[in-house]
């Protein structure tokens, strides 16, 4: 974290230096770091919610690779004023550090979106808060980065939508790395 420059000795009427260079190979604040790999789309045994507004819109959506806003959809949706939650169960424990979610605005009908969320991840002795959220509505729904500074060992997640835009909350996609 620190670069010290000590001057040992002088030349003529002083020291001095003119120039300093520094790299670092720093973990992206938006991308996944190198060597992890998205295991929310290949590891994920069980996706849960405790509410969806049909069948249409499944939890299993979350997780299908596709980050479109399209029509037939292909993201979750709660139903209308609810609060929700959706649970991934992972098929070992995993050293999470780094995620990436997609909002949804519920394709051209723009009344649906997550706007604060809590993110919980645990195991099957229980689930402890990770992160908190808060986002703003946009009809072009955007990637959301959590860089968790201290890993977590886990084979659960949760993403549970505490407030909405509109008439509910959903998510379009969520993507979970970890080292491969």
């Amino acid at each position: 974290r620190y670069i010290r420059f000590h001057v040992d000795s002088i030349s003529g009427a002083g020291g001095g230096i003119i120039e300093i260079e520094a790299y670092a190979d720093l973990p992206s604040k938006t991308q996944p770091p190198t060597g992890t790999s998205n295991i929310a789309l290949t590891q994920t045994s069980e996706i849960t919610a405790n509410y969806t507004l049909s069948d249409t819109y499944a939890a299993s959506h979350v997780i299908d690779g596709s980050s479109k806003d399209t029509s037939p959809p292909n993201y979750w949706l709660l139903p209308d004023s609810t609060k929700g939650k959706i649970t991934m169960k992972f098929n070992q424990i995993y050293s999470i550090s780094f995620l990436r979610w997609k909002n949804t605005h519920n394709h051209t009908s723009n009344d649906r979106a997550t706007k604060k969320f809590r993110l919980f991840t645990g195991d099957e002795n229980g689930m402890t808060i990770s992160h908190v959220g808060t986002t703003s509505f946009t009809s072009t729904p955007k990637w959301y980065t959590i860089l968790l500074e201290n890993p977590v060992n886990a084979n659960k997640l949760r993403f549970k939508v505490d407030k909405y835009y509109s008439l509910g909350g959903g998510i379009n996609e969520i993507e979970v790395y970890a080292p491969d």
